[in-house]
């Protein structure tokens, strides 16, 4: 696999996300007021976990903060594989707990 530095898929992702997150408020303010908060908390916790699922399958680790490109490449696809993975344990344990706590409550 060639690796190569590129902010599109971050971009197209940023958009959609906004996108999404806009319609859900919309949505959430004519229907269900009270629970507007909670949705949207929904929303940005399952697309940090959608973000780093994504930073995993392509090994763009250096879309997070502190890693620049260069440094990405020395580091090799095994460690970018594992670094990405990490991320995506910790944002996917944050979404599924975000989730249960928000059904039952």
């Amino acid at each position: 696999m060639e690796y190569k530095e590129s902010y599109k898929g971050l971009v197209i992702f940023f958009i959609g996300f906004v996108l999404v997150l806009a319609g859900m408020a919309y949505l959430s303010a004519l229907f269900f007021y009270q629970h507007i908060v909670r949705v949207s908390i929904s929303i940005v916790s399952i697309a940090m976990t959608l973000l780093s699922m994504i930073v995993c399958k392509t090994q763009n680790i250096y879309w997070y903060n502190g890693i620049e490109y260069e440094d990405a490449v020395e580091a090799g696809e095994k460690r970018r594989k594992s670094y990405a993975r990490a991320h995506h344990r910790i944002f996917g344990m944050f979404t599924a707990m975000q989730l249960v706590f928000s059904l039952v409550m």
